[in-house]
């Protein structure tokens, strides 16, 4: 579902001004999350989700945001 809230990554248009770049890459989310969190269930704060797809990941794997 997408909104203003949750915009689709097509809409989506990073601006080099602010040194945007959103993840698209799927197999980089679970590298991102292994090599940082590994096994542990800390709360997380994503900041600047873009498309949520991290943030997507991390909910899926029941870890607490």
């Amino acid at each position: 579902m997408t909104s203003a809230l949750n915009p689709s990554p097509e809409r989506l248009s990073p601006k080099k001004s602010f040194g945007q770049n959103f993840l698209q890459n799927q197999g980089a989310v679970g590298t991102i999350i292994q090599e940082t969190l590994g096994g542990q269930s800390v709360r997380l704060l994503e900041i600047g989700p873009g498309a949520g797809v991290l943030t997507q990941r991390l909910l899926e794997d029941g870890r607490p945001l």
